[in-house]
């Protein structure tokens, strides 16, 4: 019995993101589909003492677990998402519609357990993507099995007849009527861009950095015209950027209020979100070369964000550190001229006026020069998710004051764009900083423009 265990683990461990992504796709659930695998593996362990390698071990898998799957979605109804159930919303304004528990709701699954190798082909991440697990579960169960078998996996029509017990004649005319449903109820297909290309990264920032400041133009940049927002465990959702744009002004807050950390879902870009510490679930992105077309929310709280293993509360220090820091240094620089034993790097004293309170804040910052003489600022805030309350300030008034060495001037903040701001950063950075590693958000680069005392 130990032989055969240790035989089984080395022989059929490597096959569980392949059966886990497989059940997902049948039942449209990331735990259920966990417990059908760990179901799966346990029946094979029990069996595997009489298994004569008449088929592969892959293929022998493949047959538990599907036939898992069917006998589990014998007693269950299909799962769907917001779009599935009716129209969409005309109204942002009109609370959402709730559900009730006779729906089942399609569930996201996090890449890291059904894509864990960097090199997965596209077409294997495809295959998870929302829109089409969605598409899924309107085929019969058995004709749902048949078209991932014979058309994700790549098994022959002789394989997969042998796991349901059917005939070939059976499989290839069972294939044709998945297809053709399939086709009715797909969406059409749209030119959605890997999560892991540059302009899907870009708009993953956007998205994030549009919540994360409050800041709606940001969002109305980085939306298709006909983008959909979907509230997952409600029946609403809306259709095209207009009425998106109007539900989301509802939504945005105040700067600050929203933290999202970058993450991957169903082979898309996603974000975990916390509003005011308190972690709400995921979002999903279907991202195109054109825009988000899709935003998929999915409710869940700090228990679903744990499943993508992310930390439900932040690991970068706390507001009240940063303060306390802060303190102390100013302190010092004031007192010794501009002289500070930390941090280790040349730094300067940037005053703001507070955008909601109109209160006069410092902070130190580390500064560079540009080739103009030009002093500028980045807003790393240690790699937080967010960006720092100096930058929201400035953003709303951008006359500051700037303390340099033993003497001030007043500049006005300019916050750079495009090639300037990555020449700038290049500058200081060469992208691989531990607070860049702690975080997506693209740090914002501020020229400080006016005239410093001399000395």
């Amino acid at each position: 019995m130990t032989e055969w265990s240790e035989e089984f683990a080395r022989q059929a461990e490597p096959f569980r993101p392949e059966l886990l992504a497989h059940c997902y796709r049948m039942v449209g659930s990331a735990d259920d589909a966990a417990d059908l695998v760990q179901e799966t593996y346990l029946r094979a362990w029990r069996s595997y003492g009489t298994f004569e390698g008449r088929s592969s071990l892959r293929t022998w898998l493949h047959r538990i677990a599907t036939n898992a799957c069917l006998s589990a979605l014998e007693q269950r109804g299909r799962r769907v998402l917001p779009a599935g159930l009716g129209g969409p919303a005309v109204d942002p304004g009109a609370p959402p519609v709730p559900a009730g528990p006779e729906v089942a709701w399609l569930g996201p699954v996090p890449d890291a357990l059904v894509t864990p190798d960097p090199a997965t082909l596209s077409a294997e991440r495809d295959s998870v993507r929302l829109a089409l697990v969605a598409a899924l579960q309107y085929l019969p169960a058995r004709q749902r099995a048949v078209l991932l078998l014979r058309e994700v996996l790549g098994f022959s029509a002789a394989e997969v007849a042998a796991m349901l017990e059917i005939s070939t004649a059976a499989v290839k005319s069972t294939l044709q009527r998945a297809r053709a449903r399939l086709d009715e109820v797909a969406p059409s297909p749209d030119d959605v861009v890997e999560p892991a290309e540059p302009h899907a990264r870009d708009l993953l920032r956007q998205y994030i950095a549009g919540f994360e400041n409050a800041d709606l133009a940001v969002l109305e940049q980085a939306l298709r015209a006909d983008a959909a927002i979907e509230l997952v465990g409600t029946r609403t959702w809306f259709s095209g950027k207009a009425t998106c744009l109007r539900y989301l002004a509802q939504v945005l807050g105040a700067p600050g209020d929203w933290r999202m950390t970058p993450t991957r879902a169903n082979g898309q870009p996603a974000a975990a979100t916390s509003y005011h510490g308190q972690a709400l679930g995921i979002a999903v992105l279907t991202v195109t070369a054109t825009g988000i077309a899709r935003i998929t929310v999915f409710p869940g709280g700090p228990e679903l964000v744990a499943r993508f293993g992310l930390p439900t509360e932040s690991s970068v220090p706390a507001d009240e550190e940063f303060r306390t820091y802060n303190e102390g240094v100013i302190s010092e620089f004031r007192a010794q001229r501009g002289v500070v034993s930390q941090p280790p790097f040349p730094i300067l004293l940037l005053t703001t006026t507070g955008a909601r309170t109109g209160r006069r804040t410092t902070v130190p910052l580390g500064y560079a020069v540009d080739d103009e003489g030009r002093v500028f600022v980045v807003g790393s805030k240690a790699g937080a998710p967010r960006h720092p309350a100096w930058f929201h300030n400035l953003r709303a008034n951008p006359s500051v004051t700037v303390e340099l060495g033993d003497g001030s001037y007043e500049a006005r903040a300019i916050v750079t764009t495009g090639e300037e701001r990555d020449r700038l950063y290049g500058r200081v950075s060469d992208g691989t900083s531990a607070y860049e590693r702690n975080t997506d958000r693209v740090f914002p680069v501020i020229i400080l423009d006016g005239v410093p005392a001399p000395g």
